[in-house]
């Protein structure tokens, strides 16, 4: 397990040292008995790579060890874009260096099969090359040209009589954890389970991508069963991940005491100024890109609006490795280069 684990402690916490990822007064708490492998500053594209390929000179922890016999599930979250996924420190993970690693851990028979869950905006891009036979499932939370959203927000983020002031967790994650939750692992499939998420995540495209000969499999043959909880009402609570910062912000100024009013506007300001910032300088990039064509104005808004299919992975990754190293950092985004939660769309 790595993560950044700045939320448990995080003084916005309304409660020290706990996490949930549903609203109620039973909720469970998630972090309880969460052992964290890798945390803070260390967690690192590049350290998730090493982890997965079992490169112990890159990961002086815990790497996979598995081989030819095993199943392997990966869960991935975090914030995302067209060929891109972002990590709470330095650059973000390419979807030509994600491919590589997904080939050498072939290369290397470290799986039988291998089902790979990704949470994050555009995540249906970043599994282009997966064979039909190729014994690797990917399933995604959208599809490459969209957001994937955050749910149990705003009034429906209560645990036990407090607002949480965020989201409680993803649309798509909640959906095929609260699915787990159910406890019945042992007699329903991925096919059966993607599915019935597929309906659910309302808001966003959910996709698999690869193998699927092995859907057919009992997802308790690669999950462990926890304890069995009851199901969770459906509330329409969810939020644009792109919005997601600024939402919180402004849930913060709404209901923090009066002598706080100022310092959590303040808050949202900075946030509002810093996508305006965002907007404007891709903006200008556009309008530069276009200048010399026939209709620089239709071109510069048809390059800002419009989704293209990735094809050149090269050039992408160059264009990528210039914004995260020459772009202005967006502070209030919790950034650690030129891209951010909301300008990676």
């Amino acid at each position: 397990l790595m993560m950044q684990d700045d939320v448990a402690k995080s003084s916005e916490n309304p409660f020290p040292g706990q996490l949930f990822n549903k609203p109620g007064n039973d909720s469970p708490d998630v972090y309880k008995g969460c052992k964290v492998d890798y945390s803070g500053d260390i967690v690192t594209a590049q350290l998730f790579l090493d982890v997965l390929t079992s490169n112990t000179t890159g990961a002086k922890g815990k790497v996979l060890k598995s081989t030819e016999e095993d199943t392997v599930f990966v869960n991935f979250v975090d914030h995302g874009g067209p060929g891109i996924v972002a990590f709470p420190n330095g650059p973000f993970l390419h979807v030509k260096d994600l491919s590589k690693t997904l080939k050498t851990m072939q290369s290397k028979k470290m799986f039988k099969q291998l089902v790979f869950y990704m949470e994050a905006c555009e995540s249906g891009s970043m599994f282009p090359d997966l064979q039909a036979d190729g014994k690797i499932l990917a399933v995604t939370a959208s599809n490459g040209q969209e957001s994937s959203w955050g749910t149990y927000c705003g009034d429906a983020a209560m645990v036990k009589g407090k607002n949480i002031g965020s989201c409680l967790g993803d649309l798509f994650s909640v959906n095929w954890m609260e699915d787990d939750d159910l406890g019945k692992l042992a007699s329903e499939t991925f096919r059966s389970q993607i599915s019935k998420v597929t309906k659910l995540t309302n808001k966003s495209h959910v996709c698999s991508f690869g193998d699927k000969s092995f859907e057919n499999e009992a997802i308790g043959d690669v999950e462990v069963e926890g304890a069995v909880l009851s199901e969770t009402p459906s509330t329409d609570s969810s939020v644009d991940t792109r919005d997601i910062y600024v939402s919180q912000a402004f849930w913060a100024w709404q209901n923090v005491p009066e002598e706080m009013k100022s310092q959590a506007w303040t808050r949202f300001v900075s946030i509002i100024n810093d996508r305006e910032r965002d907007d404007q300088l891709f903006a200008k990039i556009g309008g530069k890109a276009c200048a010399d064509s026939q209709g620089p104005a239709e071109c510069q808004k048809k390059m800002l609006d419009e989704r293209s299919e990735l094809k050149d992975m090269d050039c992408h990754y160059t264009l990528a490795r210039a914004v995260h190293e020459h772009c202005p950092v967006s502070a209030s985004h919790h950034a650690t280069g030129g891209w951010n939660g909301y300008n990676m769309k």
